[in-house]
């Protein structure tokens, strides 16, 4: 591990982890960027106020290509940013403590954006997992590039925030993560980069994306209630002809908590949370609600025939 105090050395690409008592995960999660194919990177850690053995943890990882910081607990968006600004990569990733990076991620976004400097943004697609990493399921596969401005007010079909390369100076550009946001922060991100630059694909699964009890993605009011602010923020800056889609992405996402507190065996109160969040999604989009309800159950058919 890096001291603080050593100078960096020129890297392509600077991996930022956010962690907040995530001694459990994180060791698996910095293994997973350690054994990346491509090998030119530094990994910025920042502690967040984590009263675990988080940096113990950190401590006995021996690479030289990794630096933790530590700061009060200010919220993931607030710790990635402060990597940010300690990091002088090309290009910017960031992975969640909790999350596994697939060994050709980095290899295959920077092969996808370096030489194409109109590209801001490389996704791959994304492979649910629970709380002991076993699959739950797929994300959309979604094969949108170029302007994805439209697509993206949609529907998140980035899926999360450990999927992305970016590249820094549209970050810089742009603006770094919202600190007022603990979830759907990459999400906000992600959406002023696409109102200004295009986006590319790489079709492969790139990123397990750990769901437990203990992370942001369970605790559902949060999520709620920075997803609601985050859709007011991108819609009021969205283009006129853009803001009737609010409605469907306010769909889509309480179709996502639907399924998400179904399948939660440690929400409290689930089976209240399940119709409301249904009929959220119902009434903000009635047509594609029921559209999504057919396609589920004609699959349940085809499965039980």
């Amino acid at each position: 591990m890096a001291a603080l105090d050593e100078p960096y050395k020129s890297v392509k690409i600077s991996c930022v982890m956010a962690a907040h008592n995530a001694a459990t995960t994180i060791a698996a999660s910095v293994e997973s960027v350690l054994r990346q194919s491509f090998r030119d990177f530094e990994l910025i850690v920042v502690d967040d106020g984590s009263t675990d053995e988080t940096v113990k943890v950190l401590a006995e990882i021996d690479d030289g290509r990794i630096v933790v910081l530590r700061q009060p607990l200010r919220g993931p968006s607030a710790a990635r940013n402060l990597a940010i600004a300690r990091s002088l990569g090309e290009f910017v990733a960031s992975i969640d403590a909790d999350d596994i990076w697939l060994p050709r991620k980095l290899e295959l976004q920077i092969a996808a954006i370096e030489g194409c400097t109109d590209i801001a943004v490389v996704y791959g697609w994304t492979d649910f997992m629970d709380e002991k990493m076993r699959p739950s399921h797929p994300d959309v596969r979604a094969t949108f590039e170029g302007n994805v401005q439209e697509a993206l007010l949609r529907q998140n079909f980035i899926a999360c925030g450990s999927n992305t390369l970016l590249r820094r100076s549209a970050v810089e550009e742009v603006g770094r993560f919202d600190e007022t946001l603990n979830a759907a922060e990459d999400w906000e991100l992600h959406t002023r980069l696409a109102a200004r630059y295009p986006f590319a694909v790489v079709p492969e699964v790139v990123v397990l994306y750990r769901q437990s009890p203990f992370s942001i993605s369970s605790h559902f009011l949060l999520m709620e209630r920075d997803f609601l602010a985050a859709c007011r923020k991108i819609f009021a800056a969205a283009p006129a002809q853009f803001r009737s889609l609010e409605v469907r992405q306010k769909s889509s996402f309480y179709r996502y908590l639907t399924m998400r507190t179904a399948m939660s065996k440690s929400t409290k109160g689930r089976w209240r949370a399940v119709p409301r969040y249904s009929v959220l999604a119902a009434w903000h989009d009635p047509r594609m609600f029921l559209k999504e309800a057919w396609r589920r159950t004609s699959k349940l058919m085809r499965v039980w025939s």
